[in-house]
């Protein structure tokens, strides 16, 4: 199995995460995947520091994390979110 991190950050760019958001994010996850692991940390966008969330799954579905990453960004109102893995990093967006 491979694991995977998505980088999510805070709903409208606000640079804070709130319980709603986060029962949100919990929700769509859990919908997807039924073990994960949620982090928060702080990261820098475009020279802004947010707060982001740092969910990570353990599978071999890349689809399925694929699939996630674009539900999180619509639900977050993100201009994408970052996967990770095997030391590899992507952006998903509107555009895939």
């Amino acid at each position: 199995m491979k694991c995977y991190t998505l980088y999510v950050g805070s709903k409208n760019h606000q640079g804070s995460i709130n319980a709603i958001d986060d029962e949100q994010v919990a929700a769509i996850t859990s919908a997807a995947f039924e073990s994960f692991t949620v982090l928060h940390g702080h990261g820098w966008f475009r020279g802004q520091r947010e707060q982001v969330r740092l969910i990570k799954i353990a599978t071999d579905d890349e689809e399925s994390v694929i699939a996630l990453a674009q539900g999180l960004r619509r639900a977050m109102d993100q201009d994408g979110v970052g996967i990770e893995c095997d030391g590899h990093y992507r952006r998903i967006t509107a555009d895939g």
